[in-house]
């Protein structure tokens, strides 16, 4: 029996919210278009509307599905794009949320308060097939 994501935590008795990311009103920019970073910028937008879910929830940490074949990717993926030793660590398990890129009051600056919030990956040692 396949599940809506949405109907998991209902199911486990967790709270759930779907969040948007609401394109072009601060701190968040445009809509990415050809020829800009999109990944990037999808990224930065994703991490800073997280942040904000966990301030409106009051949560101290996240936790993110990413799996050993995710991990596999970012390592290859940081391989390719000539990354020091640090990078070839892949994700870690935990980590703080961390400060972002940028200057206060934009899209993917978390300032100390990113510093005081965690990112959990429970899963990165389980493959994919795991999932099925």
């Amino acid at each position: 029996m396949s599940l809506k994501a949405s109907k998991i935590p209902r199911r486990l008795g967790l709270p759930h919210r779907t969040l948007q990311i609401p394109w072009g009103s601060p701190p968040f920019t445009a809509k990415p278009s050809n020829g800009q970073s999109f990944e990037r910028i999808a990224r930065d937008a994703r991490y800073t509307l997280l942040l904000s879910g966990m301030y409106q929830c009051g949560a101290d940490a996240i936790a993110f599905g990413h799996h050993a074949d995710d991990q596999l990717e970012t390592f290859l993926m940081r391989l390719a794009n000539g990354t020091g030793l640090l990078g070839l660590g892949g994700m870690k398990p935990v980590r703080r949320f961390g400060m972002g890129d940028g200057s206060p009051g934009q899209m993917g600056w978390y300032g100390v308060d990113g510093m005081q919030r965690w990112i959990i990956r429970p899963l990165l040692s389980v493959p994919k097939v795991g999932f099925s």
